[in-house]
């Protein structure tokens, strides 16, 4: 009995030892130095002092949850098989805008057991995409063999994603190989004719976005020299993760802090800032979109050209209506009847009215409307009869219903 309590007691201490060394054991924490804003250093006082970006926010967490952190830089040419064998099987992990593909992932399972990696979850997708000069647009899109395209190679990485779709794409294009993001800069800002200028940069759209709004990379004054191409989608999509090696908890607890609110806010600002314009041809370029954007045009398109028919057909009609209104009932052309009066000076007058017009005109002045004259007097609308008045007006000079009434009355009508 007390041997068992005894086997029990050592059986906690171990498990209350391994866990007190699993919360504080040392991580070597990768982080890259130009992968900015997924990475790069933070430089106080003109020093480093270690990762900032989204990085730094990750860092932060695991520090928080115990780990003891031993910060180490990370250039280019030291991912992946570099780092893990330096490691020599102690925990640790890279962090910067490291893709995460099957064959990076199958490099990462050392033969003879010396390292184990895997990637995390995915954090991000980006997609490569060229930083243009602006004089080298129309090139890009009509004589892409002139190019000269800067991507980032060395033997000790291989062949990275990034130069591996570019070589595919332009194949006929010149491809640099460069050491470093520092090395893209300067010679994308060396004059157009110089030797070893460049035309273009091949890298992740997020990181080419970082490069092109950061001053300190390419200066305010020159930014318009550049654009982002292509402006919607790009050559790929890719994923980036952490990579984590010889430490499945340790992948664990990454992967919990990626899929919690700090973790998930720190990726969503990695991502450039589109507006709605933008946001809107993205959504139209997806194929399960194109269906739904057609159908909705197409009604737009139908409702349009109703409109401009309900309008012409509008217009036609009052046109039809004005002539109606001005020769719809002819107007009878009898002989004009002399019509004679007593004047005060006692001598006949002619009056040059119709009997038509003058049975209008004697209705009209005695105050009867138009509506009603037509009716009584079979005519065909009431403009015409509108139309008949106009004309008594002219021939009897008078302008109104009391001076048409008085003529009449004058010349014995009435």
């Amino acid at each position: 009995m007390g041997k068992r309590i005894m086997v029990m007691l050592a059986g906690m201490a171990l498990s209350v030892s391994l866990t007190n060394t699993q919360a504080g054991a040392e991580i070597v924490f990768g982080y890259s130095m130009d992968g900015r804003p997924v990475s790069y250093p933070r430089i106080v006082q003109g020093k480093n002092a270690g990762t900032d970006g989204f990085c730094a926010a990750l860092r932060e967490h695991l520090q928080a949850e115990g780990y003891q952190i031993r910060e180490v830089e990370q250039w280019f040419d030291t991912r992946f098989t570099p780092f893990a064998q330096s490691l020599a099987g102690k925990p640790g992990l890279e962090c910067g805008p490291h893709s995460r593909t099957l064959a990076r992932a199958a490099t990462l399972q050392a033969t003879d057991g010396a390292f184990k990696g895997e990637f995390s979850q995915a954090f991000a997708v980006t997609s490569t995409k060229l930083l243009v000069r602006s004089e080298r647009l129309a090139a890009l899109y009509t004589q892409p063999a002139t190019l000269r395209i800067g991507v980032l190679k060395s033997a000790q990485a291989g062949s990275p994603v990034t130069s591996t779709v570019i070589e595919g794409v332009f194949a006929n294009a010149q491809i640099v190989a460069l050491a470093s993001r520092k090395e893209a800069v300067e010679r994308l800002l060396q004059p157009l004719e110089a030797a070893d200028a460049l035309d273009a940069y091949a890298s992740d759209e997020i990181l080419l976005d970082s490069m092109l709004n950061n001053p300190d990379e390419i200066p305010s004054g020159q930014r318009e020299h550049y654009s982002i191409e292509p402006p919607l989608y790009g050559f790929s999509r890719e994923e980036y993760a952490v990579v984590v090696y010889n430490d499945q908890q340790l992948t664990q607890t990454v992967n919990t802090w990626l899929e919690s609110a700090a973790g998930t806010a720190a990726a969503a600002a990695l991502q450039p800032a589109n507006d709605g314009f933008v946001r809107s041809l993205q959504w139209l370029a997806r194929g399960d979109h194109l269906f739904m954007a057609r159908s909705l045009l197409s009604l737009l398109a139908v409702g349009v050209a109703l409109l401009l028919t309900l309008r012409l057909w509008g217009r036609v009609r009052r046109q039809l209506r004005a002539k109606a209104a001005a020769g719809a009932e002819p107007l009878p052309a009898p002989e004009p009847v002399a019509v004679q009066t007593a004047e005060q000076v006692g001598e006949p007058v002619d009056i040059p009215l119709t009997a038509h017009q003058l049975q209008i005109a004697k209705l009209w002045a005695n105050g009867q409307q138009a509506g009603m004259i037509a009716k009584q007097l079979e005519i065909g609308s009431h403009r015409t009869v509108e139309a008949h008045i106009r004309t008594i007006y002219q021939k009897t000079q008078t302008g109104n219903r009391i001076e048409l009434f008085r003529h009449l009355q004058q010349h014995g009508l009435l």
